[in-house]
């Protein structure tokens, strides 16, 4: 290994783990749940023209891919690179460059050393409150005005110093202004942190050779890539589906994904032609989250784990009809967007999984998220954000994992966290049995939680579950679960998606849908159908019905 290029690694291995710095920074200082416990952030540095050299492995992929498209938008745009100063902080939360909805907020900082503009610093977190529809996830809105504030890329600070009418603006269009700008500043920590690191490499290793790498980090990634997509045979792969989301009393809102993935050579042209038109109603999903969420499928299914990629230009191109769901014209709703966004990634995952059958899975299912909000019995006001977490779904050889978010990577918020933040009690949080997408390889189980409001107030409950549909299992595999909704203690019918009331006393039961199965599932390997009888997750009358189990053959 030569010199330089033993100093590109170096330099390269550096800004990975000051983006695992920046990342931690921003979790502990947040004054949100979203952001310091579910993981609902992502932290990254871009070189000068845009290009991401480094990004934290703990983000959530839509977060991470939306910090070059911020990046990219803001030098392009409103803030050319002759117009930064050291100790600026621009933030935004434009949908249609950021993270697909208002409540994803980015701050990025230009890193300066010694009057140089060296690289960028980015961190994207969904904020506690942004005002309009409540939690930042409804679907009940028509416009992205009845969404909430939206900010145009502004400094925040300049020179080191805030800008005080951006912050009381700002705060005074929000719920929670305390919490709101705490995670704004947590982010800009998480920048200024950064600043710092940069400052000592480009000391240890000189302003030179800190360039140079900059660049290769660009270049090797890119070729790396190539080689490994030019591996994959050249073909044209296709994928699609139709998905129907309930909202209650509200009419029921379809919409079809198209999607032809053709690889030639080196590269990747996805076309998600013949894909349904954008909807008065709050799922659709900006392009660029699309984009974020492509860059970060075709590494992990193409690339392997020991090797190291940043960026994806030159090596895929995206094409999606203006207008659509999938690159909505504005100002149209998108709160709920990840109700889309997480189709259109499977249809990805799919195509792709047809080019490469090792990397194959089954259908995935979206988690159910869940926003709590009300004023207790102190007049306090209060916030509170959860998940049912989805699981994996089954993939070519191996089983679908529990609890685990996929395409995304949010965490479970704690029990004793979602109580702390709200009057609400977590009656139960576990798998429910006999849930999984059966097959050769299993999904992973659903997640139920059971919520009480033990107090004499009414609260308000928001929830996105997504589609109705069964995600489809492949193969052969077994279709898994949708997810539902129901009160425990009073008779009636909860929306899926959308906001009813938690009365006084009553319990609501969430459960999670699960992913589909891999391949037949009389083809099970019987000692893991075994282990997963004797622990109850699948019982003895389901493994016997769906997968041929006899004990007397143990």
């Amino acid at each position: 290994m030569g010199r330089e290029t033993l100093q590109t690694n170096l330099v390269w291995n550096r800004l990975g783990t000051t983006t695992e710095e920046m990342y931690e920074v921003a979790s502990k200082l947040a004054f949100s749940s979203s952001i310091r416990d579910r993981a609902d952030n992502a932290s990254s540095i871009c070189t000068v023209d845009g290009e991401v050299i480094g990004s934290s492995k703990r983000s959530t992929p839509v977060l991470s891919g939306a910090n070059r498209s911020t990046v990219r938008t803001l030098l392009e745009g409103r803030y050319p690179l002759e117009a930064l100063s050291p100790g600026d902080a621009i933030v935004t939360n434009d949908p249609w460059f950021v993270g697909g909805h208002l409540s994803d907020v980015a701050v990025v900082s230009p890193i300066f050393d010694d009057g140089t503009l060296r690289c960028l610093a980015s961190s994207i977190g969904h904020v506690a409150d942004i005002g309009g529809s409540i939690g930042g996830w409804s679907i009940d809105t028509r416009d992205v005005y009845e969404e909430g504030i939206r900010i145009p890329p502004t400094k925040l600070y300049e020179n080191g110093t805030i800008n005080d009418e951006v912050r009381r603006f700002v705060r005074a269009n929000v719920r929670l202004p305390d919490k709101v700008m705490g995670d704004v500043e947590a982010l800009r920590s998480a920048n200024t942190f950064a600043e710092a690191r940069i400052e000592e490499i480009v000391d240890e290793f000189g302003a030179e050779t800190f360039e140079r790498a900059t660049e290769d980090i660009t270049a090797l990634s890119r070729e790396r890539l190539r080689n490994h997509v030019g591996a994959v045979d050249d073909g044209t792969y296709r994928s699609g589906g139709t998905w129907t989301v309930p909202r209650g009393s509200e009419p029921d809102v379809s919409f079809r994904v198209e999607l032809e993935a053709v690889i030639d050579g080196r590269t990747i042209a996805f076309d998600f032609s013949g894909t349904s038109d954008q909807v008065a109603v709050g799922i659709n999903c900006p392009s660029g989250n699309l984009r974020g969420m492509i860059s970060y499928i075709v590494r992990s299914m193409i690339v392997p784990e020991s090797e190291k990629t940043e960026s994806v230009d030159g090596v895929f191109d995206l094409s999606v009809p203006e207008g659509s769901v999938v690159d909505p014209r504005r100002p149209a709703p998108t709160g709920g967007r990840h109700i889309t966004l997480f189709p259109a990634s499977y249809c990805v995952i799919d195509a792709l999984g047809k080019a490469i059958p090792e990397a194959a899975m089954a259908w995935p299912s979206g988690g159910q998220r869940v926003v709590i909000d009300g004023t207790d019995e102190t007049g306090r006001t209060f916030l509170g954000v959860n998940t049912a977490i989805s699981p994996w779904p089954a993939r070519s050889g191996k089983d679908g994992l529990d609890c685990q978010a996929f395409p995304t990577n949010v965490k479970n918020l704690p029990i004793e966290m979602m109580e702390l933040y709200t009057p609400i009690r977590v009656l139960s949080n576990n798998l429910v049995p006999d849930t999984e997408g059966a097959g050769r390889t299993r999904s992973g189980f659903a997640q139920e939680l059971r919520l009480h409001n033990p107090t004499t107030k009414e609260f308000n409950v928001s929830l996105t579950s997504g589609a109705s549909d069964r995600p489809e299992g492949v193969q052969g595999g077994s279709a898994g679960r949708a997810a539902s909704v129901e009160s425990r203690t009073r008779s009636r019918d909860l929306p899926l998606n959308g906001s009813f009331p938690i009365d006084p006393g009553e319990v609501i039961r969430l459960r999670s849908p699960s992913g589909g199965g891999f391949g037949p599932p009389d083809e099970r390997d019987a000692e893991r159908l075994e282990r997963d009888v004797e622990s109850g997750l699948i019982t003895p009358t389901r493994a016997e019905a769906v997968y041929g189990y006899d004990p007397a053959d143990e």
